[in-house]
């Protein structure tokens, strides 16, 4: 059995709205990233992505810089 959530329009510009129910359950919010995936059997599923921030800051004697500014060295 399938649940169907809600429907969207194709607008002219090829825009959609993504569904209140949809939004709900798949917990976004603007700004957030979503993917179509075209699963095995033909069927395309929309997904958050998850994403994590990562650190750009090196840790001394990683290769990145030391407290005085210079490159650290091997």
């Amino acid at each position: 059995m399938v649940e169907i959530l809600d429907e969207s329009r194709i607008r002219e510009r090829n825009e959609i709205t993504v569904p209140i129910r949809v939004r709900e359950f798949l917990k976004i919010i603007p700004g957030d990233l979503i993917r179509w995936e075209l699963n095995n059997t033909g069927c395309i599923v929309v997904c958050k992505v998850i994403t994590r921030k990562v650190n750009n800051r090196y840790c001394k004697n990683e290769g990145g810089v030391g407290e005085n500014g210079a490159k650290d060295s091997d």
